[in-house]
């Protein structure tokens, strides 16, 4: 797995392999929406971190969440937290909870459900 690194300053709080942000050639650009996102769900750098992996409680999920105001985020992860938060936003995210009972394949079924956001 690879730490996505938006493009940012380092955080003087943070050890270096905790670091969020990347300089030129690491980090990528995030969007307003993607900005605004994370300032809402901010998680507190007082709360302790997951041993195994480093983050925050649900950091992975606000990053994901965040994303979904530019790309599309496939998931099966529809109870009450960022994820839901950001597709009540306008975010781009596609619960699969009904992708076996639909009998679509999974290309038809996020067709579907893409399209319907235009409507």
């Amino acid at each position: 797995m690879r730490t996505d690194f938006l493009f940012g300053f380092r955080d003087d709080r943070r050890a270096a392999e905790d670091q969020r942000y990347g300089g030129f050639n690491q980090g990528r650009w995030a969007s307003e929406q993607e900005i605004a996102f994370f300032q809402q769900q901010h998680t507190k750098i007082g709360v302790d971190k997951k041993k195994t992996t480093r983050l925050y409680p649900q950091e992975a999920d606000v990053s994901l969440a965040a994303r979904s105001f530019e790309s599309v985020v496939l998931t099966l992860d529809a109870k009450k937290g960022p994820i839901n938060t950001a597709y009540q936003q306008g975010g781009q995210v596609i619960f699969l909870k009904g992708l076996d009972e639909s009998g679509l394949s999974l290309q038809a079924y996020v067709e579907r459900k893409m399209a319907s956001w235009l409507s």
